[in-house]
């Protein structure tokens, strides 16, 4: 399991030149911090506890209000995020499998 801070999680919301894709993309370089640009797919979802998702998914959620108020707000995290399961400490991440890109 990796840590998934709740100031790191701030810390893309909060970043002015975000973006929807931006912030979703930190989140999962959070949850892969050694293995990010080698990973050709992720098996699944990463695995969080039912708080920390509630967090992050209102922060989309008001994220969108604010940003891109045409689009369904949190509609990025609800499709692409992660997904809770009992028996995860809050503020850790369980990485899902990965594919990884075979090198040439």
């Amino acid at each position: 399991m990796k840590n998934l801070p709740k100031e790191k999680i701030d810390e893309l919301f909060d970043d002015e030149d975000a973006t929807r894709e931006s912030i979703l993309i930190g989140l999962y370089k959070i949850a892969y911090p050694d293995e990010w640009d080698s990973i050709k797919s992720v098996d699944g979802f990463p695995i969080i506890s039912k708080e920390t998702n509630l967090y992050i998914c209102n922060r989309f959620i008001h994220w969108d209000h604010k940003n891109c108020p045409h689009l369904f707000a949190g509609g990025m995290w609800l499709n692409n995020g992660f997904k809770d399961e009992p028996g995860i400490p809050d503020w850790k991440v369980k990485p899902a499998p990965v594919t990884l890109k075979k090198v040439a």
